[in-house]
């Protein structure tokens, strides 16, 4: 479950991560408390559970009260990549040295911590030209991260000395924000530096694992006011099929709800749409995966909208290979009606998965990046 930014910024707050004062608003009279609470120079921050949001017009800067009235209702009245603006966060506008990243992210059962040379808008971009703009290292579970291990990480991207000790404390703040609050991604994108050693959160990204909610009662109170997409489908062999009123040519069979919009944006910002999602989780977890598969793919198929799909499972709980079980049988009775389907498949015991999809004559992508690369080139072909 994707938390909106300022939900996400109070997570922050509670662990001890200094964020800009600001406040969500979504009438008149909030927007009137907020102007008169905050100083002039402000910026307003559409409100989505969704990203992209800098590309989209969906962040505006104001140096009077008439400016952010006038600014919160452009923002109000506009959908942000076909996603509604359910409110808009606005904070005080806060002049930095330079842009971060720090996150925190759970991949195939590791848990990383991940900082950025720089961050920002761009940062898909400037990873891209500079792999080492990104540094992180695996932490334990159970102790947490160690210091060396920040050490070597801040060595390797030059962040200065007088910054460490901030930078070492908002790693371990993310660690026990996601063992609290079962997050499965924490990310704060920008991170900035201010003078004297200060960082400052000038964003926050948090996806909550769906199948802890019933532990995370507060967070879970939040889930019904998610509407990024509509259902569109009753359910088939346990699953909720999910349509983008933006539209689309991809369909995206995944599992978990938060990778599953991950996902989704990233493919978005690369100029194509999810019209169609899945999260293949409920059928697996009631044993009928080899069914689930089946309906999804099928679904798939038949909606000539769609041009290609994307089939991504990270797994750490079920066994990779009984996964791929399932699978096959479900890809190998397709008819001629299908469509290239782009696999991406990795976790626990996954060791036989290799053997089995080269049996079947499948390939699997080396990496996820990978695998969106070939999926949004399948549907444009």
């Amino acid at each position: 479950m994707l938390l909106l930014e300022h939900q996400g910024k109070g997570l922050l707050r509670r662990h001890g991560i200094a964020t800009p004062h600001g406040m969500p608003v979504a009438n008149a009279a909030a927007l009137d408390q907020a102007l008169r609470t905050l100083p002039p120079h402000l910026v307003l921050k559409a409100q989505i559970f969704g990203g992209g949001r800098g590309k989209g017009g969906g962040i505006a800067f104001a140096a009077t009260a008439d400016e952010a009235s006038a600014a919160y209702a452009a923002l109000r009245n506009r959908a942000i990549n076909g996603l509604p603006v359910e409110s808009v966060l606005i904070e005080e506008r806060i002049d930095h040295l330079r842009e971060r990243y720090a996150g925190l992210v759970i991949d195939s059962g590791e848990i990383r911590l991940l900082f950025g040379r720089a961050g920002g808008v761009e940062i898909e971009e400037i990873t891209a030209r500079d792999p080492g703009n990104l540094a992180g290292f695996a932490v334990d579970p159970i102790d947490g991260p160690a210091s060396g291990s920040f050490a070597d990480c801040f060595d390797r991207l030059g962040f200065a000395l007088e910054y460490r000790g901030e930078y070492e404390a908002i790693g371990r703040a993310l660690f026990a924000l996601a063992r609290s609050c079962d997050a499965t991604t924490v990310e704060i994108n920008p991170l900035v530096e201010l003078p004297q050693g200060r960082l400052l959160a000038l964003d926050a990204r948090v996806f909550i694992d769906d199948d802890a909610l019933g532990r995370q009662a507060e967070l879970a109170a939040l889930r019904p006011h998610q509407a990024a997409m509509s259902s569109a489908r009753s359910d088939v062999a346990g699953l909720r099929f999910k349509d983008n009123p933006a539209g689309g040519t991809i369909g995206l069979i995944g599992l978990g709800g938060g990778l599953n919009v991950t996902l989704m944006d990233w493919i978005a910002e690369s100029g194509e749409q999810v019209a169609r999602l899945v999260d293949i989780d409920p059928a697996i977890g009631a044993g009928r995966a080899a069914e689930g598969f089946a309906a999804a793919l099928a679904a798939f198929d038949e909606d000539s909208a769609i041009h290609a799909v994307l089939l991504n499972i990270i797994t750490c709980g079920y066994r990779l290979d009984e996964i791929t079980a399932a699978l096959l049988p479900a890809l190998a009775a397709r008819n001629g009606k299908a469509k290239p389907v782009i696999l991406h498949l990795r976790g626990n015991a996954g060791a036989r998965t290799p053997a089995m999809l080269a049996h079947a004559g499948c390939l699997n992508s080396a990496s996820i990046a990978a695998a969106v690369a070939d999926v949004i080139a399948a549907a444009r072909a």
